[in-house]
């Protein structure tokens, strides 16, 4: 088998993924085989092959698939062990599913695996999608304010590599300026390149400035979560004017924030006249520093003292109480013991008196009271 092994690509185009799937397992499976682990047509088929199973299970959990989704997200999971790069899209997509699916924590421990690997990597295009999708998860734990510390982290991301692309622009123009006036210069296939590369960037900036808008209605949300009623109103209106820049007219996120804002507008008269309060935006920190202040005020040296005297005066009144416990409840049974005994004794007395005058009458009645007098023992 050559290196250049061809693979039927025409099933692709026609749609028949299903069969040009089978076609790469089956040529990994056979180059696995001849020519080992180490080798360079098998590792891009391999590449090939993740990102086309990440695709298709994508494309199934639109359609609602669940099954035939979590079947193509779980082989592009074995397939990364030969293609580690895509282990943080594949981990993002598993995440998305069971979240889908109602199985948060497996979808958060996805998503923890993907961004440890993201953060270790020098240049990370991922880490605004993984933050987002942690948001969504966290959510829906109810841990509203570790979701809103990382919406922000995917907000910020966001617009720094879009002011990126945006200020590349100009200077790509300045570069090439008589390429783009003159095309003529350039050979058809240059041209055409070109202006599909150009159309590819613009398609990609404008999906992200979607991906920006979602994540400005999910700020908006965990604001509202976090009874921040004003600041949600705002980033919401914001989520709206950029919706209308960069999503078509129709599009449901876009309705959705218009639905919101009408929603707000109604509510005006009602949020003008409450009194403005500021609160903190991450109440997490306000907390710990309100526990840290009480802790430090619990071992200040009076509260101490103070403490110290009153543990030490329960431990006196325990001590008393048990004395005199103590004390009754052996007066008790001295009280007791002594009443037996001084029955015991009369009783004996009186069967000695009654033998030294021969007077044996009584004698069955007083031995049944003696023998009822020792069953009466206390030990």
């Amino acid at each position: 088998m050559s290196d250049t092994e061809n693979i039927d690509i025409t099933n692709l185009s026609e749609g028949k993924v299903e069969k040009y799937i089978q076609q790469l397992e089956n040529s990994i499976l056979k180059r696995t085989t001849m020519y080992g682990l180490n080798d360079v047509t098998m590792m891009k088929q391999n590449h090939i092959l993740c990102k086309l199973l990440n695709q298709q299970g994508l494309i199934a959990l639109q359609k609602q698939n669940y099954e035939q989704c979590i079947e193509y997200l779980r082989k592009a999971e074995l397939a990364t062990i030969y293609v580690p790069e895509l282990k943080v899209q594949t981990f993002n997509n598993l995440a998305c599913y069971y979240r889908k699916m109602g199985k948060t924590r497996t979808a958060l421990q996805y998503l923890q695996q993907a961004l440890s690997i993201e953060l270790q990597q020098k240049q990370s295009t991922s880490l605004p999608d993984i933050y987002l999708n942690l948001c969504a998860v966290l959510s829906q734990l109810e841990r509203h304010e570790e979701a809103i510390q990382h919406i922000y982290l995917s907000i910020i991301m966001l617009q720094h590599e879009l002011l990126i692309s945006t200020f590349q622009k100009p200077e790509q123009r300045q570069d090439q300026p008589n390429e783009q006036l003159f095309p003529s210069r350039q050979s058809s296939v240059q041209y055409v390149n070109s202006v599909k590369s150009h159309c590819n960037e613009t398609k990609k900036q404008q999906e992200r400035m979607s991906i920006l808008v979602v994540a400005y209605h999910n700020l908006g949300v965990e604001m509202e979560h976090l009874k921040l009623q004003f600041e949600s109103k705002k980033i919401f209106q914001s989520a709206l004017l950029l919706s209308e820049q960069c999503l078509p007219q129709e599009h449901q996120l876009r309705h959705t924030l218009e639905e919101i804002i009408k929603k707000y507008n109604t509510e005006q008269q009602q949020l003008v006249n409450e009194q403005l309060t500021l609160k903190p935006l991450l109440p997490k920190v306000h907390q710990k520093n309100s526990e840290l202040k009480q802790i430090y005020n619990s071992v200040s040296p009076k509260q101490i003292i103070k403490r110290n005297t009153q543990l030490q005066s329960m431990k006196n009144n325990q001590y008393k109480n048990f004395k005199f416990m103590k004390k009754n409840s052996y007066t008790e049974t001295y009280r007791l013991e002594r009443d037996r005994i001084m029955s015991i004794n009369a009783t004996t007395d009186v069967i000695i008196k009654n033998q030294e005058n021969k007077d044996i009458s009584n004698l069955p009645f007083l031995k049944t009271a003696l023998d009822t007098v020792n069953q009466t023992t206390i030990f």
